[in-house]
């Protein structure tokens, strides 16, 4: 499903602002892209997020430190969800 490497569609850019030119890809930086995007609030960038990013980068992006709890759990039930 992930076998495919995306860069950052550039409408996200304002999430990444001082890292933009260093965040490439979904490959080299996956827990990197998926932390920026769930925490930054923005509906479109999780929808992003789910469908471009593997589901093993999103979940240790879940589990750094100050990640909340909340979207933490909620990404979880999606995850499990898609899966279901």
């Amino acid at each position: 499903m992930f076998d495919k490497v995306y860069d950052i569609p550039e409408r996200f850019s304002h999430i990444f602002w001082s890292e933009w030119s260093t965040v490439k890809n979904t490959q080299t930086h996956g827990v990197s892209i998926a932390y920026r995007m769930l925490t930054h609030g923005d509906k479109e960038a999780w929808d992003w997020t789910f469908e471009h990013i593997n589901n093993s980068d999103i979940l240790s992006a879940c589990d750094a430190r100050g990640f909340d709890q909340n979207i933490k759990h909620y990404v979880e039930s999606v995850i499990n969800n898609h899966h279901a």
